[in-house]
C-alpha cells in the first residue's frame, strides 16, 4: 500500500493569499458575483472544487495551482511540452535548415552563371 501525504488545506491557502496581499473578501465576493459568507467558507474548508480555484485563480491574478504542485515530490514530473509541439519545432528547424540550402546554392548557381 501507498502512503499518501495529507492535501494541503486550499482554505488556509487561499486565507494566507488575502491576509499577505490585504484584499477584502467583500472584493474577491463581488468578482466572483457571490456573497462574503461564501468566500470566508472558502478559507475555513481545506478543500474545494476545482472550477472554483480555477475562478480564485483569475480573480486574484494568483496561481494556486503551482503552489500546490510546489507541494508534490520533486520526482513527480509534469507535462511541459505537447509531444506535437515539440515535433513541429523539429520540423520547423529541419524547414529552416532546408531554405538556407536553397539559398546558398541558388548563390553558387548564381556565381557559376557569372563565368
Amino acid at each position: 500500500m501507498i502512503t499518501i501525504p495529507e492535501s494541503p488545506n486550499i482554505g488556509e491557502m487561499l486565507k494566507t493569499y488575502i491576509k499577505t496581499n490585504r484584499k477584502y473578501k467583500s472584493g474577491i465576493a463581488n468578482w466572483l458575483g457571490i456573497g462574503q459568507s461564501s468566500v470566508q467558507g472558502f478559507t475555513k474548508r481545506p478543500d474545494m472544487k476545482v472550477s472554483t480555484l480555477w475562478r480564485l485563480c483569475h480573480v486574484l491574478k494568483y496561481n494556486f495551482f503551482e503552489e500546490i504542485t510546489a507541494q508534490l515530490p520533486a520526482e513527480f514530473t509534469a507535462v511541459t511540452e505537447n509531444p506535437l509541439q515539440a515535433r513541429i519545432t523539429e520540423l520547423e528547424k529541419q524547414k529552416s535548415d532546408l531554405e538556407l540550402q536553397v539559398k546558398t546554392l541558388e548563390k553558387a548557381i548564381e556565381l557559376m552563371g557569372r563565368k
